[in-house]
């Protein structure tokens, strides 16, 4: 029925449900650590009862009798609702309220924080018997199985201060970003990112489409977004002590630089969950996860070429 990670990631979820490894656990994906993005928070309050439905048949697909809901402890609204639909629907599931930090949301952070287990270097969830996927994509296979609906549609956090009134909007995957604007009354906006602040990206058209991965819209006005010129690494390792993957994001930004595609491998571009800690701490401002996005695709076009 086309479902894929509504996380961000988009890999197809009928591939995720049959893994090689041994799989002992189902978390479903609840943190929503991304800044300004509350579309699934207003899933988990409002549609308790079809995450809990799609999770245990997701769990069934993986020979589970038990799943788990990571949520962070922002978020005691959705925890209450998810653990009154657990009793009232008596599933075999359970909360695990996990700490507010970023990004407590990615796959990695999200099993340790529910698990204690880490996932090596390289290595997918599955490796460490976990498989983890969003809220979202729960809904859609419950409304597949369920209802016979394949996945078409979505719900979208429009905000910002470039917009009159924001909120979160369920539309079909191809609606344009500009209708979505229009209907927000967006205006005065400098920067417009597909995505959340962290781990988005900045586009110009909003001709561009809704697809199963955007999980929001972010117009920001001139206050709100840094538009300057980036200036020369002073050398400080902020990015690096922030980086969760415990990487060196300047050595891979200078290599790239240089055109060197195999020094940016060598410092570990391809281990990158592009969080976007390093951006947010460096106080020179410079594009480094940029940088390694360019970096992972000419290691990956220098791998086909291989």
């Amino acid at each position: 029925c086309g479902i894929v990670g509504m996380g961000g990631a988009g890999f197809p979820t009928a591939v995720k449900l049959t893994p090689s490894d041994k799989i002992d656990t189902l978390i479903l994906n609840g943190a929503e650590c991304e800044p300004y993005l509350t579309c699934d928070y207003r899933l988990m309050i409002e549609q308790p009862d079809k995450i809990l439905e799609g999770g245990a048949l997701m769990a069934r697909a993986l020979g589970l009798e038990s799943f788990v809901i990571g949520v962070e402890d922002n978020k005691p609204q959705a925890v209450m609702s998810l653990e009154n639909a657990i009793k009232e629907g008596n599933f075999a599931a359970k909360v695990v309220v996990c700490r507010t930090k970023y990004p407590q949301g990615a796959e990695k952070q999200l099993i340790y924080a529910v698990t204690q287990r880490k996932v090596r270097v390289g290595k997918l969830p599955a490796s460490a018997g976990c498989i983890v996927s969003n809220v979202q994509t729960a809904i859609a296979v419950y409304k597949a199985v369920k209802e016979g609906v394949p996945c078409y549609e979505r719900v979208v956090t429009v905000t910002g201060d470039g917009i009159k009134q924001g909120g979160n909007f369920l539309v079909r995957t191809g609606t344009s970003y500009a209708d979505l604007i229009a209907a927000c009354q967006g205006e005065n906006y400098v920067k417009m990112i597909s995505g959340g602040p962290m781990m988005g990206f900045a586009v110009q058209d909003d001709g561009i489409s809704v697809s199963k991965t955007t999980g929001g819209i972010l117009l920001m006005t001139e206050a709100e977004a840094f538009i300057d010129e980036a200036s020369p690494c002073i050398n400080c390792a902020s990015c690096a002590r922030a980086c969760p993957m415990q990487l060196m994001p300047m050595y891979i930004d200078a290599y790239i630089l240089k055109g060197d595609a195999a020094g940016a491998e060598k410092y570990g571009a391809m281990n990158c969950i592009e969080c976007g800690c390093c951006v947010y701490v460096c106080p020179a401002k410079r594009t480094l996860l940029q940088s390694i996005r360019i970096a992972k695709r000419k290691i990956r076009e220098k791998g086909a070429r291989a």
